[in-house]
């Protein structure tokens, strides 16, 4: 069946479990997934380093319509950093089983929380930065589910579905000296029965909110050179894609892609009126034709 990320899955009836998306519009900045012990990405992990992702679930207060006994499954993957994501292009890197006696009614639970400790452990096994399990930027996406259903193999239900979230936050280092920040993005267009038009902006938060500062806050502190958020317009920042016809809106540019397409472009900023220390956010999205929102990216740049 074609691919909507903006509905629910129609292979999960359970409408009591739930994983919970960011704030406001920026449901790509889950608070529920949580690696290594805070809320970041993995681009500190060098080849080999041994990480854990944690995922909190939450019941609905009853009734709850599944089996008092039923096991609750949790999967996570990791997808190269992009904007509009698929399980075609994801890596599975583990599933875990928690009761749902464990979680009382109208009540959250996180997978370290149940007994015994239900951690994810995930080790890179690739050095090249291009392999999906290789070192840098990953996003990370959790689902959950009432063991015995069967949720859409080919098709991540975000924003759509109650039962899925993403962590994908950019942390990205510029040097002072050279202060032109440079990032490959990737998306790509899940319907594989007809063609889409995807319409990529990018939007620079000047002004972010306490609960975006709060999402973005355990990353950064753990930044090396981190000192403060800029609230500071770049001097440009825009995509690059010399390879791709497309069309040049004010703040967006309008990209044709073909049934399944993927495609990779890069994002620029000149960041040389910048101070040592600031951290510049940017939030880049995927939109189809209709306006909805079907990927999103939050990339934060430190000059350092």
């Amino acid at each position: 069946m074609p691919c909507d990320g903006t509905k629910p899955d129609p292979q999960i009836t359970d409408t009591c479990i739930s994983i919970h998306p960011g704030p406001g519009d920026n449901y790509w900045e889950s608070p529920d997934i949580n690696l290594n012990g805070f809320s970041d990405t993995a681009n500190s992990n060098p080849q080999g380093a041994d990480n854990t992702v944690d995922v909190q679930i939450h019941r609905a207060a009853d009734p709850c319509p599944i089996d008092p006994n039923a096991l609750i499954v949790v999967d996570v993957f990791i997808s190269m950093g992009g904007l509009n994501l698929s399980p075609v292009n994801a890596l599975a890197i583990g599933t875990k089983l928690v009761p749902l006696n464990q979680l009382p009614p109208n009540s959250s639970m996180w997978l370290s929380q149940v007994r015994p400790s239900q951690l994810i452990n995930w080790t890179l096994t690739q050095s090249n930065p291009y392999a999906v399990n290789g070192p840098g930027h990953r996003c990370l996406i959790a689902r959950c589910y009432p063991e015995g259903q069967n949720p859409q193999p080919d098709c991540f239900h975000v924003p759509g579905d109650q039962h899925l979230a993403q962590r994908n936050i950019q942390i990205a280092l510029v040097s002072h000296r050279a202060p032109r920040l440079r990032v490959r993005i990737r998306t790509r267009n899940n319907r594989e029965d007809q063609p889409e038009f995807a319409t990529l902006r990018v939007t620079p938060d000047l002004k972010p909110s306490e609960r975006a500062l709060q999402i973005l806050s355990p990353g950064l502190e753990k930044t090396q050179g981190f000192q403060r958020v800029s609230d500071v317009a770049p001097i440009d920042f825009g995509f690059e894609l010399p390879h791709l016809q497309h069309e040049k809106g004010e703040d967006d540019v309008r990209v044709k892609l073909e049934q399944g397409q993927a495609i990779s472009f890069k994002f620029t900023a000149d960041l040389s009126n910048s101070k040592r220390g600031d951290a510049h956010i940017f939030r880049l999205t995927h939109a189809r034709p209709d306006r909805r929102v079907i990927g999103g990216l939050t990339l934060v740049a430190v000059v350092v």
